[in-house]
């Protein structure tokens, strides 16, 4: 096996690495691989490794990137060891042993080459008994037992810093405010710092649902309902969070009663004595929002104690390796064959910028697997239109924008699926959700005479 350089010599000489082994194409390449893999530089030292390699050594990735592969050896007896003396000689290895209580595990240490023969890194394959000795392919796979649907969220440094001041924010009881545009995560980011206790309830309530009518018996409930006496979102919220989403959508007398309920003296009572943490979240700028008095600035000041802000997709795109193997193992979790994914629909995956952002990511995945048979092509990447974006009128306010870009997806959805149900599970959301904002969109689109 090599792997050549993809770029001439230069007057200043050859580069020995490819530039792709610093790419995120590469970590993708090792992660897509069956067997456990890592990529090692020449003094012996782990660069890279996938997650086979952690499981099959039971270290994690922290443990084994930068350290010597010797240090290692007492996991593989000689084996780990013999590999470690093939690369320091440049020579190629194979053996088989015992590594991490795993007999009979097969080792193979490839040194890499550049196209001149210049070597600038080795591949290190171990391969179990169980799974025979299958050569490495040349496609990117992505099998579930390497990530299960189950395994703890992929969070980039910039989400471990929002998720460590949010879970703050959450221990002390501070009003919280979590922002980011549509698609960053933001339900599934509450629901895993609020919803992980079982003895605390997390209550979420879309803002878009709250009407002047309405407001009252469903924030603090109704003693005289329909059936006997209804608890309100306060009191099921008690002991653990009350997460208010899309706040944006609140109008302005909504937020003078919110505001007004927020009040201690008004917030407890119907908490039953227990404390309720507030959350909550929005697509949109809100302090935009009270420059121009579209948000009232009080509310906006007891709301957001606590600030924290997703980021977009585009402005991580390291992430975008980890998050597709991810996706790839819910995929193919039920999927027959596995569905792999060819270097040109991987090129095109990691360029784009992907303006609904995880969702968009999930989305993009999710077509390729019923396009596709065993592999995805580049003919099976497809993205949504952007109208809202390529059809900006001028003059219009941000709210309107976010407002018009969500009924375009909304649209596109609608015409790709055969029901309402598949549209709204396509775009992350609930039946009755996808059905509220298309009524809006109704009522909002003026008639054309």
């Amino acid at each position: 096996m090599k792997f050549y350089a993809p770029h001439p010599a230069s007057k200043g000489g050859t580069r020995a690495r490819p530039a792709f082994i610093d790419g995120p194409e590469f970590a993708l390449f090792l992660n897509g691989l069956p067997d456990a893999t890592a990529f090692l530089e020449l003094d012996g030292r782990i660069r890279l490794v996938n997650v086979a390699f952690e499981r099959l050594l039971a270290t994690g990735r922290a443990g084994l990137l930068g350290t010597d592969l010797t240090r290692h050896g007492r996991n593989g007896e000689d084996l780990l060891l013999g590999a470690a003396t093939a690369l320091a000689r440049l020579q190629r290895f194979e053996g088989r042993g015992a590594i991490a209580g795993q007999p009979n595990t097969r080792a193979m240490l490839q040194v890499l080459r550049s196209g001149e023969g210049t070597p600038y890194g080795a591949l290190l394959v171990l391969t179990p008994p169980e799974r025979g000795t299958a050569p490495l392919g040349g496609t990117f796979r992505f099998l579930t037992e390497q990530n299960p649907p189950d395994a703890g969220p992929v969070l980039s440094p910039a989400h471990a810093s929002a998720e460590a001041r949010a879970l703050r924010a959450l221990t002390q009881a501070s009003p919280l405010l979590v922002t980011g545009e549509t698609g960053t995560g933001k339900t599934a980011f509450i629901r895993r710092i609020a919803g992980a206790d079982p003895d605390r309830p997390l209550v979420h309530v879309a803002c878009t649902s709250l009407t002047e009518a309405n407001f009252t018996a469903e924030m603090q409930g109704q003693d005289h309902a329909p059936g006997g006496r209804r608890a309100g979102l306060i009191e099921a919220a008690s002991g653990g969070t009350l997460c208010l989403d899309h706040v944006e959508d609140l109008t302005l007398p909504l937020q003078a009663r919110l505001l007004a309920l927020l009040d201690a003296d008004s917030f407890r009572p119907f908490a039953d004595g227990g404390t309720v943490r507030l959350v909550t979240a929005t697509v949109v700028d809100l302090s935009a929002l009270v420059a121009k008095g579209a948000f009232r600035a009080d509310l906006f000041h007891r709301i957001a104690a606590v600030r924290v802000t997703l980021p977009a997709l585009r402005d991580e795109p390291d992430m975008i390796p980890a998050l597709t193997q991810r996706i790839m193992a819910r995929i193919n979790l039920h999927r027959h064959p596995p569905l792999s994914l060819s270097p040109a629909f991987t090129q095109l995956l990691l360029g784009h910028d992907y303006p609904g952002n995880i969702r968009e990511l999930e989305n993009i995945l999710a077509h390729a697997a019923t396009t596709s048979g065993a592999q995805a092509t580049a003919e099976d990447f497809t993205t949504p239109p952007r109208p809202a974006a390529m059809a900006r009128p001028a003059g219009t306010d941000l709210r309107s924008q976010v407002q018009a870009f969500e009924e375009g997806l909304i649209a596109d959805a609608l015409a790709s699926h055969r029901s309402k149900r598949s549209a709204a599970k396509a775009l992350g959301i609930d039946v009755a959700t996808l059905i509220r904002k298309t009524g809006r969109a109704r009522h909002s689109t003026p008639n054309k005479e």
